[in-house]
């Protein structure tokens, strides 16, 4: 494409070689890639096809500025372009002089009376002037940028022209007459955008003035000499002068190829795309511009466009509508804006509205869904920028942001990040880090967000650092450089690793009032590390928790709820877990819940309750889901549902809650209402056991015993009770208890077995594993040892099936209910046939179930025989 810079090196003599009419026979041929393979055109004057391309992009026609043998010539080009609706004129002025005998029969003996007599015979003809010509855009719109495919006349334009005014004299000339004084132009165009961007008054009523107003003439110099290139054929190439074959190679210009014999075999255009130019076309032939019915992304490759051809009175009108009416699409693609404004200097009020974004609101730029697209040049840009609103510490985020962005491989969790990861994000970032200003963070900040990545940071920079908040701060009694050294101590890194150091600089900072560091130091009194364990803990808690600090009052709370360093006060340990708890913290949540399940410290609330679990699992905490299920699973504060126990537990166990996986393991055993699965049921209890849950070897040791999913074993069995007794399980002491008085897995030890069960009943009440009176635990297990025992053991089943005194173990459960039911308890024989009926533990065996059922009703036990009668009455309800 040419633009004005063209125009100064053409040769003077190019508009008389394009004359003549040699070179006119062309046709045009565009490939899809844009590549002009063959250049010709229809027997049309470029004179007369300017006109036709005004026309076409704007649809208007002001003949009064032609000549009559101009108009001729238009109107044998829209024959020859098979533009019919200038045509259907013939028809329309046959009919008016017909209606008009009086008028001379040459046309160019009119006067302007008859001109006017004429006008007014077909004034309600006129009114059609505008529905026909409006056809010529669309006959026009299917030959953009396609093949021009009609067949060149043999006869030239000017032996056209005449012989179409011999065939019908008057008719094209007369088309001329009437036309002069019908303003179309401006109630064509009325509502057109362009009209009032140039403030074109109501004054401009035909196209040359408003050409004038609008410098349309420049316009129209590109298009011609745009419309001249397009006319180039071997023919006509060797009478360019040289210069212009060099301006044509030259690649600002064009990307084009000439032989070396001088011709031309290809022009593709600049990178201006086929939509793109024809906007500018009706922009340019029409003076029409709506950018509403562009998208955004069209409107910057139209600017560009214009920019590229010259056209600057039009990039303020686009720059202007961008900033007013896209904002949020500019600052959402800021990188593509920035970069096409600074890349030239015609886009200043671009260029000046970008400097805005970066300086005073950055956010818009760094929040942006593309920020992590734009190049390190331009973040280096923007984070060097000297007037940024924005902490520095915000400027490190989103430089880690768009850091982490380029390196999608890196784990979410930079706690986790290899050496190799490290050195991927350090290897991205090394050219922005030099320009982040460090030292306006304040030690906190520097240790919170700086300090996780210092493999990132150049080792004499990040030692600078280190030296220059530990000297700057501490030196001056700064309580918090103070226990940021006290956590580097603690943790080690840049700095040696001394807990004897920590502790000194946390007793620094405590004393000047620290909250963090009296937090920190309650912690190390609270466990031992490096102190004596002692109840300074709630001291310090205490000092911390009345200065606000949220984990210490969480802390404090734990204090007062079990007594540590003060007396148990479980309201005021009520109080400060719901302080923290409204103030989010996950694990108070759970307390606060726990405190209201189980009316400590406050009234007894299930709804608060179950209220409390759940807003502690919303925010991550797996206690309070495993909590969630257990509820589920009983039915406590909550309609008993089993299935969803089950959900809870299988999302807590896969996230290593060993209460989870042992309840989990439970239920795969216990089958009531989920999938039965014995393999997984000692796959999760072997996963809770080696976690060190104690119910988890009581569990394993059942299994063992019973062989439920793996092969009876029952010195294994014994091993497990053992180790879970050891650990302070209670029911495993009655476990162990009842295998040395039964010699399973173990040789016969009445005494050991009684010694245990005492133990056992001794302990205090104080868990929630013991719920009942122990000492009638004890006493059926020392009956069931007696000779006559099916009473005894029947009731061990019971105690355990309902958890009285001892968990509630179904599994165990069943097992007592088996032995009393194998010594002729009918009450057990009952129980055995309830498990076989519902598949509980046992797979469902409903002819098992009524044999039971029938035995212990023919026995006498009244539970079996109407559970019998029903039973029968299904049977024959089936048959």
């Amino acid at each position: 494409m040419v633009d004005s810079k063209l125009l100064t090196k053409l040769p003077q003599n190019l508009l008389e070689i394009l004359n003549d009419e040699e070179y006119h026979d062309i046709t045009i041929e565009v490939k899809n890639d844009g590549i002009l393979v063959q250049i010709k055109l229809p027997n049309i004057l470029p004179e007369i096809f300017q006109i036709v391309l005004r026309y076409i992009y704007s649809e208007r026609l002001s003949l009064e500025e032609y000549d009559t043998s101009d108009i001729i010539k238009l109107l044998f080009a829209a024959n020859t372009l098979q533009m019919d609706e200038i045509q259907v004129w013939e028809n329309v002025l046959k009919w008016g002089l017909a209606q008009n005998p009086e008028l001379p029969s040459d046309i160019s003996n009119y006067l302007k009376e008859d001109f006017n007599i004429l006008k007014n015979t077909l004034q309600q003809q006129c009114k059609l002037i505008p529905w026909v010509l409006s056809g010529i855009s669309s006959a026009f719109t299917k030959m953009d940028r396609t093949i021009w495919n009609q067949t060149p006349n043999n006869t030239n334009v000017g032996e056209s022209a005449h012989a179409n005014v011999n065939h019908d004299g008057r008719n094209h000339s007369l088309l001329a007459g009437i036309m002069r004084g019908c303003d179309f132009d401006k109630r064509q165009c009325e509502n057109v955008n362009i009209y009032e961007h140039y403030n074109v008054s109501d004054s401009y009523h035909n196209k040359s003035e408003l050409a004038r107003s609008i410098q349309a003439e420049k316009r129209a110099d590109f298009f011609l000499i745009a419309f001249i290139i397009a006319m180039v054929d071997n023919k006509f190439l060797p009478k360019l002068s040289q210069n212009l074959l060099e301006i044509l190679n030259d690649d600002e210009y064009y990307d084009i190829t000439i032989e070396n014999d001088g011709t031309l075999t290809n022009i593709k255009l600049p990178n201006i795309l086929p939509e793109i130019f024809q906007i500018i076309l009706r922009y340019i032939y029409g003076g029409r511009l709506s950018l509403d019915e562009h998208d955004t992304s069209d409107i910057i490759k139209i600017l560009v466009t214009a920019n590229e051809l010259s056209l600057q009175e039009l990039i303020p009108y686009f720059e202007s509508f961008l900033i007013e009416n896209k904002k949020n699409w500019v600052e959402q693609n800021f990188n593509l804006i920035y970069q096409t404004c600074f890349q030239n200097d015609s886009f200043l009020e671009l260029q000046k509205y970008c400097t805005y974004l970066i300086s005073k609101e950055p956010n818009k730029i760094f929040n942006s869904p593309n920020f992590s697209l734009i190049p390190e040049k331009l973040l280096i840009s923007l984070i060097q920028h000297d007037n940024l609103q924005m902490s520095q510490v915000q400027v490190w985020e989103h430089v880690l942001k768009w850091g982490i962005a380029q390196n999608p491989e890196l784990p979410s969790d930079s706690s986790s990040y290899s050496n190799d990861d490290f050195n991927s994000l350090k290897s991205t970032l090394q050219k922005c880090i030099p320009f982040i200003k460090f030292t306006k963070f304040t030690s906190k900040e520097f240790l919170n967000k700086v300090y996780p990545y210092k493999n990132i940071i150049p080792e004499e920079l990040c030692d600078n650092l280190f030296k220059y908040f530990l000297d700057h701060d501490c030196k001056n009694e700064h309580s918090i450089a103070q226990n940021t050294l006290g956590n580097l101590y603690e943790n080690g890194g840049h700095i040696e690793k001394t807990l004897e150091k920590a502790i000194y600089w946390y007793r620094k900072a405590a004393e000047n009032g620290n909250y963090e560091a009296q937090f920190n130091l309650g912690q190390y009194y609270r466990y031992g590390n490096g102190v004596e364990k002692n109840e300074k803990v709630f001291e310090y808690h205490k000092k911390s928790a009345d200065k606000g600090y949220l984990d210490a009052q969480f802390e404090l709370g734990y204090c007062y709820s079990k007594g540590i360093g003060t007396e148990a006060n479980k309201a005021k340990a009520f109080e400060l877990f719901k302080i923290a708890a409204e103030n989010g913290r996950a694990v108070a949540q759970k307390n606060l819940g726990y405190l209201y399940e189980n009316g400590k410290g406050t009234d007894k609330d299930l709804e608060k309750a179950i209220y409390w679990y759940r807003k502690a699992a919303e925010n991550g905490n797996y206690d309070s889901q495993y909590a969630l299920g257990r509820c589920y699973e009983y039915g406590i504060g909550v309609e008993k549902n089993v299935v969803k126990a089950f959900e809870y537990y299988n999302t807590v166990a896969k996230k290593g809650h060993y209460i989870a996986q042992n309840n989990l393991g439970y239920l795969y055993v216990r089958s009531e209402r989920t999938e039965k699965d014995l393999e997984k049921a000692i796959y999760w209890l072997q996963k809770a056991a080696e976690n060190g849950y104690k119910l988890a070897y009581d569990n394993l040791g059942i299994c063992y015993e019973l062989g439920i999913g793996v092969n009876k074993d029952k010195i294994r069995a014994f091993e497990l009770y053992k180790k879970s007794s050891e650990k302070g399980y209670i029911n495993a002491k009655f476990h162990l208890g009842y295998c040395y008085v039964n010699g399973i897995g173990t040789k016969i030890n009445k005494e050991k077995g009684y010694e245990l069960y005492n133990e056992a009943a001794r302990v205090e009440n104080n868990e929630k594993e013991i719920v009942n009176d122990l000492n009638e635990v004890k006493h059926w297990y020392q009956k069931s040892a007696e000779h006559d025992n099916k009473v005894a053991l029947c009731k061990l089943g019971e105690i355990y099936e309902l958890g009285k005194g001892v968990n509630q173990n179904i599994i165990r459960a069943f097992d007592y209910y088996k032995k009393a039911a194998k010594e002729g308890s009918m009450d057990g024989k009952y129980k055995l046939g309830y498990y076989y009926l519902h598949g509980i533990i046992v797979d469902t065996n409903n002819e098992k179930a009524f044999d039971l059922y029938k035995e212990a009703a023919e026995g006498g036990n009244n539970d079996a025989q109407k559970s019998l009668a029903l039973l029968q009455k299904n049977r024959e309800k089936h048959i």
